[in-house]
């Protein structure tokens, strides 16, 4: 017997198919690692030949296959699912359907045509809709957590109050200096609007964006001040209040799961998302490191290596136990039902930790950078450098080795070694 063939005792379980009832279902559907279709349904019966497929970069559109009478090859039309109504967009099948099978659309896929839909429907999408349907298509893709595509959210929704429902094809100079006009006296914002409209436009095809007679970068860069950046580096622990702070932590009301990741910031000085994806593989106990996953340029991801001192691995240890994969910090609850971009490890830190941890002379509410500060703050002076430590600890600047901040950077290995000693005398003398 061939091994694709079945004994004639065992039968096939039929495949689980998937299926959508409603437009909300739709929008429920999420990127996977290839190309995938979802059956469309009327009153709990499928819509003949009616598919929705989602692609890996979460492009959504609807698809009609049916066998033509005639030539008895399938034809296949799309239409992207902003263009139609799930109502509409069934009726839109029907027809089809019916003038397929009366011998008409035989000449199958016109792959043109529909690209040329697509991007007449794209020039007229509202740039703020673009802008959610990008940020969504990178949390399907795992590219943003929830709470950046939560904060992408918050920068869409000031975009739309000054520019409404306007598309690439409106904005012009007028509307670009009307924005600056809004937004020139809000330091923030003068960032925060401009990345949102040139991340939008940056993310159209290219066919899409040689129909817009401009680039909108230059035109907000003609009518919006440079935004300034500030970094708070008052803001922080001050070391003469580190007693204060250790004794708020270890006396305070909550899970020990949340003062391990208040420990683990502070020891390590990186940014809370790469302490909450951290992971037990990435410890690296034969050569005493620790890779953090943190931001990157261009939305790619960076690898920094963390010395383990003894304090460090004490923390590892103990948060590792006897696993040799997983979450450092996993969820400490399950995921709701459907629920989408679930990572598996927590979310953020405790609100409650941070009341109780209070206020200090030079910051009025703790926050995960400054907890960074506070590292980079005691490095200064435990090694006699603060440009050390904030290239050290902060990476703010190039480094002296000439190795990147990746671990897999050939050259790297000096920079780490040359980090540990850092870290070493700067966990030493938080010790002290």
């Amino acid at each position: 017997m061939a091994m694709s063939e079945l004994p004639n005792n065992v039968s096939k379980l039929p495949k689980q198919s998937e299926s959508v009832a409603s437009m909300s279902d739709v929008k429920r559907l999420v990127a996977r690692g290839k190309d995938y279709t979802v059956s469309v349904t009327k009153d709990g019966k499928k819509v003949t030949g009616l598919v929705v497929k989602v692609t890996p970069a979460g492009k959504k559109s609807w698809r009609l296959v049916a066998k033509s009478p005639k030539s008895g090859k399938n034809v296949t039309k799309t239409a992207p699912i902003e263009a139609r109504s799930y109502a509409k967009a069934i009726e839109w099948a029907v027809q089809l359907y019916a003038e397929i099978k009366q011998g008409l659309h035989d000449k199958g896929t016109d792959i043109e045509e529909q690209a040329k839909q697509e991007i007449q429907t794209e020039l007229n999408t509202p740039i703020v809709e673009l802008a959610r349907n990008t940020a969504d298509a990178k949390l399907a893709r795992g590219k943003i957590n929830q709470r950046s595509r939560n904060q992408d959210e918050v920068d869409i929704r000031h975009l739309e109050g000054l520019i409404g429902r306007r598309t690439f094809l409106e904005f012009g100079r007028e509307v670009a200096a009307s924005i600056g006009k809004a937004i020139n006296d809000d330091n923030t914002k003068r960032d925060k609007i401009p990345k949102t409209i040139n991340k939008t436009y940056n993310a159209l095809s290219p066919k899409v964006k040689s129909q817009i007679p401009y680039d909108p970068k230059h035109l907000l860069a003609d009518a919006v001040k440079p935004h300034k950046k500030i970094r708070n580096t008052h803001l922080l622990v001050p070391q003469r209040q580190l007693g204060l702070f250790w004794s708020r932590l270890m006396r305070a009301d909550v899970g020990q799961v949340h003062k391990d990741l208040i420990l683990m910031c502070l020891l390590t000085g990186e940014r809370i998302e790469a302490v909450l994806a951290s992971r037990v593989e990435h410890i690296n106990n034969q050569y005493r490191y620790f890779y953090m996953e943190g931001k990157g340029t261009a939305g790619e991801v960076s690898k920094n290596p963390v010395p383990i001192t003894k304090y460090l691995g004490l923390l590892l240890g103990r948060l590792a136990g006897e696993r040799n994969e997983g979450w450092l910090f996993p969820a400490l609850r399950p995921a709701k039902l459907g629920e989408g971009n679930v990572t598996g490890h927590m979310a953020e830190p405790s609100r409650g930790l941070y009341d109780q941890l209070g206020k200090y002379d030079m910051v009025d509410r703790l926050t995960n950078h400054a907890m960074r500060r506070t590292l980079a703050n005691v490095c200064a002076t435990a090694i006699g450098s603060q440009r050390l430590a904030d290239e050290h600890v902060l990476h703010h600047t190039g480094f002296n080795t000439g190795a990147g901040p990746s671990y897999l950077d050939g050259r790297s290995q000096e920079h780490l070694e040359a980090r540990r000693l850092s870290y070493e005398r700067t966990h030493d003398y938080l010790n002290d």
